[in-house]
């Protein structure tokens, strides 16, 4: 199939499934990966050892799934207006946490969307959320969901940027 053919399809399944925005990158290997090797370098990660680990798949998402052509990148809006609150007689709670484990939402969506494309297209597809070991920032930039702002968060032009990252790894272009 031709693949802005597939393209569209993929994205017009990921919005039936409640993603707010899909986009595809090439599963490639960035230049700019390498800035996080120095901000390990610099210690930037603080305690956060697990940033150490499995480099390679960071540094390349093929070395994560091996045969990865393309990466479908998702973004999910979790800004929901909460009603007014007294802020006198309640603390600030940020508006990710008022929502349940997005781990999980996402992921079941994800599986979803993949055992999708596998039916239809054939193909492999491993879905991953903010737990795996991918700079899924880099790809979200690449496929066009929007660039990374001062604040290390990816801004989006229809979203803004709150908003959670996820996606899928797939043999198809």
């Amino acid at each position: 199939m031709e693949p802005s053919r597939l393209s569209s399809e993929v994205k017009a399944r990921a919005g039936a499934l409640g993603f707010d925005l899909c986009n595809v990158a090439p599963a490639a290997a960035f230049s700019e990966a390498g800035n996080y090797l120095t901000w390990l370098s610099r210690n930037m990660h603080g305690t956060m050892d697990y940033m150490e680990r499995n480099r390679d798949s960071r540094l390349d998402i093929r070395n994560w799934h091996p045969g990865a052509r393309s990466v479908v990148l998702l973004a999910t809006n979790y800004f929901k207006k909460a009603p007014a609150a007294d802020p006198a007689s309640q603390g600030r709670i940020a508006s990710y946490a008022l929502t349940k484990d997005y781990h999980k939402t996402i992921r079941k969506r994800l599986k979803t969307l993949a055992a999708w494309m596998r039916a239809e297209h054939g193909c492999e597809a491993r879905p991953f959320v903010d737990t795996s070991p991918l700079l899924e920032r880099l790809y979200a930039r690449y496929a066009g969901i929007g660039w990374v702002g001062k604040n290390t968060m990816v801004i989006s032009p229809k979203l803004g940027s709150r908003f959670f990252l996820s996606g899928l790894t797939t043999d198809l272009e």
